[in-house]
């Protein structure tokens, strides 16, 4: 099971599926690790939810489908476990949009989806970083109308990352994914012991 998820993921970077360039190690090190970004709530590292199995999903709040839609599926996929299982999952909504996505407007966006979805960003500099960090890609578009330029939308990976237990990238939720193979990937890495 390890090698043919080391193999996808290989395929998936070479194909360009939107990780980005970088060299994947078996042990998964090449991508991820410990970072700090903000919430309505304070400062939250990842570490903060070791023992649990975290989704990370990059996006913004304005995003027109990509983001509900994925949001959505990601709180499906989480109701499907039982209660026992939903508290060992913590889905993170990390916005690429800092300039207009204040916490609160984040906090309140990610609450519609489910009451323990939690919302982080920082700065531009400090969310560039946590992507990169990911292999995450995004890009600010330029404004349809030059007289509203707060209207614009942000091209970004379209993937959520499965982090498990022990801090490490273990696998990803397609957009689209059906329900059912997203909740089975949920509960492989649930069940992991670290």
């Amino acid at each position: 099971m390890r090698a043919l998820q080391i193999i996808f993921f290989t395929l998936a970077v070479i194909a360009g599926f939107g990780f980005g360039a970088y060299k994947w190690q078996s042990d998964l090190g090449a991508v991820g690790g410990e970072f700090t970004l903000h919430s309505k709530q304070g400062l939250f590292k990842l570490s903060d939810f070791q023992g649990k199995v975290v989704i990370l999903y990059f996006g913004y709040r304005y995003c027109p489908d990509v983001c509900p839609t994925t949001l959505s599926s990601l709180a499906a996929m989480k109701n499907a476990l039982p209660q026992e299982e939903q508290n060992l999952v913590k889905v993170i909504f990390v916005s690429v949009d800092p300039k207009r996505d204040s916490l609160e407007i984040l906090d309140e966006y990610v609450k519609f989806f489910d009451k323990d979805f939690l919302a982080l960003t920082g700065n531009e500099k400090e969310v560039a970083l946590v992507a990169k960090q990911y292999g995450i890609t995004y890009k600010v578009n330029s404004p349809s109308n030059p007289r509203e330029p707060e209207n614009y939308t942000v091209d970004h990976t379209t993937q959520a990352l499965i982090i498990g237990k022990d801090g490490l990238l273990k696998d990803t939720i397609e957009h689209n994914e059906p329900i059912q193979m997203g909740t089975t990937k949920l509960r492989i890495y649930i069940k992991e012991n670290i």
